[in-house]
């Protein structure tokens, strides 16, 4: 047979066997969905039964493999990822040019079936059954096209929102810890600014600016991962898998948040903590060092993880001479840097902020049972613990260990509760899992790989994509009765009704900061009946200053909570604020929506 009628052969069976695939989904889903499974899972089982057709089509009978087939699932199973996220971004960039939907699909059509033909032929099918294309880079590549398609145009958490606000009020002119207050230090801003800026070349909205930096990095971070990941190691392609689920279920509520930015940024020295002896010397260690400090200088808890790991070296060798490795005097170095700078070009955060939150801070705390209700069952993290110290003499496992332990310890030192502080604890787990899954023996194997499916059920069941109780509700009553702000302020201690409300509405947003944090402290003096030389009075000043401040900036919509967070209590802000700016309230606004928690107000007399 001729090379044109091969090729004449293949394209024809190709076709062929794409038309089984499309008709096994659908009588795959049917049958499913008459066995009594929901639609989205119907379809799922139909989509799997057709994957499993198709590439047993293709590779007996298109590209004519012969032997066995497992070493060419990883590489389909992605392309078959990769051609899904493609023709929904093809589908979502026509709805957005406002084409038809009909010819959408024909883009669809022309451009997915021949790609997937061309990258079967040369990448998948192989007739070696090799490629110089690593199927971790594909897999990193997947991931962060996958990541872009999904959050591109999702609801975003509340306190990137936040940082996103701020930061383009920031990148206009605002000053950071003067006219913007924060708690927190300023590198998740500059991470935010950078995405804003990102995002700018390319004229994307805030939430898709954000979801193209973030695909960005993970992209980058896992194809770093790749290269450090050893070429024989057993099960590879699956250990690699769960690392990039591990950069994003765990996260799926929390995208964007400074725990999921520093997994990233710290993924390459990790990887190099399982797989390098020295991981801390030789070649790369610096860069690793600086990449992962920027990661590690998100949150001072984050420094236990270079602490323990450190300890762990400094142990096995009998010698602090791994203390000092260049790696880790890189990685120091960028902590250095920081609060250099910060001290330099933020000294207000260390004159106003900090002493304010050490006083008053405190009181942002949830109840023990939600502290332990953000991990997870302890036969996870028996699983973890079990399979590392009983994997041999080789230091990765342990190490696994001892940065999953890291995760745990600095979610328990911020001491908050909040769901998002265990993210990276999931995330290493499932690291570390699937390290022993793919070195270990039958039994410990499947004790992994359980260990890793309730992690991840975990992520679906209990978080699952973010959603908002207090903002989405207030959008809603917002556009219910046509009320379109312009300038916005939310008088709250809670983030969540300000934000993502402020981004997704447009308004200028007219606070000083994200929420009345300092209120909840201040508050526990007013009704402790502190003595007047009790510090706090300042900061009670401060924040009834800033307050008015906001209301002179004269937004056309306040929203006022009446409940006090984490403690459900009754809650009067007008009272907190003080009598000359409840008076100002009360002469210039009317309140024209009521729900059981807020008080929504519009502005009925002329800005000055």
């Amino acid at each position: 047979m001729t090379a044109r009628a091969e090729r004449l052969r293949e394209v024809s069976t190709f076709a062929m066997v794409g038309v089984a695939a499309t008709l096994t989904h659908l009588l795959a889903a049917w049958v499913a969905h008459r066995l009594g499974l929901a639609p989205q899972g119907a379809n799922m089982a139909g989509w799997l039964t057709a994957v499993l057709v198709s590439f047993v089509g293709q590779a007996r009978l298109t590209f004519r493999v012969d032997g066995a087939l497992g070493p060419y699932l990883p590489r389909f199973l992605t392309m078959s990822g990769l051609a899904f996220v493609i023709s929904s971004l093809v589908v979502a960039g026509a709805d957005r040019a406002d084409l038809p939907f009909w010819q959408a699909l024909m883009l669809v059509g022309l451009t997915v079936p021949p790609a997937s033909y061309l990258a079967q032929r040369h990448l998948v099918f192989s007739r070696s059954g090799e490629t110089s294309v690593d199927p971790g880079q594909i897999i990193a590549f997947v991931t962060g096209i996958a990541i872009f398609a999904w959050f591109r145009d999702a609801y975003v958490n509340h306190d990137v929102a936040w940082y996103l606000v701020a930061g383009r009020q920031w990148i206009e002119g605002a000053r950071l810890y003067t006219d913007l207050s924060e708690v927190n230090p300023p590198l998740a801003f500059y991470l935010m600014r950078a995405a804003l800026h990102f995002g700018d070349l390319f004229d994307l909205a805030p939430a898709a600016s954000l979801a193209a930096f973030m695909a960005t990095l993970t992209t980058l971070s896992l194809a770093w991962v790749t290269a450090l990941t050893p070429r024989d190691l057993p099960r590879r392609w699956l250990f690699l898998t769960a690392v990039a689920a591990a950069t994003t279920l765990p996260f799926l509520a929390h995208f964007g948040q400074r725990e999921h930015i520093m997994l990233i940024l710290i993924l390459p020295w990790v990887a190099a903590a399982l797989f390098l002896h020295a991981p801390f010397s030789g070649q790369g260690a610096v860069l690793r060092g600086l990449v992962a400090g920027v990661g590690i200088c998100l949150k001072p808890h984050f420094l236990v993880y270079p602490a323990l790991l450190a300890l762990f070296e400094a142990i096995r060798e009998r010698s602090l001479r791994p203390i000092f490795a260049p790696g880790n005097l890189a990685m120091g170095a960028v902590g250095l840097a920081y609060v250099a700078g910060v001290t330099l070009f933020h000294r207000e955060y260390f004159t106003i902020i900090v002493p304010d939150a050490r006083l008053v801070y405190g009181a942002y705390t949830l109840p023990f049972d939600l502290f332990l209700r953000n991990l997870w069952p302890l036969p996870v993290t028996l699983a973890v613990v079990g399979l590392a110290l009983g994997s041999g003499t080789e230091p990765g496992p342990r190490r696994a260990l001892l940065l999953f332990l890291a995760a745990l310890a600095a979610y328990a030192l911020q001491g908050n509760g909040f769901s998002y502080h265990a993210a990276p604890a999931h995330a290493l787990a499932v690291i570390a899992l699937a390290l022993m899954a793919a070195q270990a023996t039958q039994v410990a194997r499947a004790i992994a790989a359980l260990g890793v499916i309730a992690l991840f059920l975990n992520a679906f069941l209990s978080v699952g994509a973010y959603r908002n109780p207090l903002s989405t509700p207030l959008e809603t009553q917002l556009a219910a009765q046509g009320i379109a702000p312009e300038r916005l302020l939310v008088w709250s201690p809670s983030l969540l009704p300000a934000f993502p409300l402020a981004l997704e509405t447009g308004a200028d947003w007219t606070g000083h900061a994200a929420s009345l944090w300092l209120l909840p402290g201040t508050l526990d003096m007013v009704e402790n009946g502190a003595t007047e030389d009790d510090p706090r009075h300042a900061v009670l000043r401060r924040s009834r200053e800033q307050m008015a401040r906001d209301l002179a900036r004269c937004p056309d919509v306040l929203i006022v909570d009446r409940v006090l967070p984490f403690r459900e209590a009754p809650l009067d802000i007008l009272a907190y604020a003080g009598s000359a700016t409840a008076e100002a309230v009360r002469r210039n606004y009317d309140i024209v929506g009521q729900d059981a928690r807020f008080d929504i107000l519009t502005r009925s007399t002329p800005c000055p």
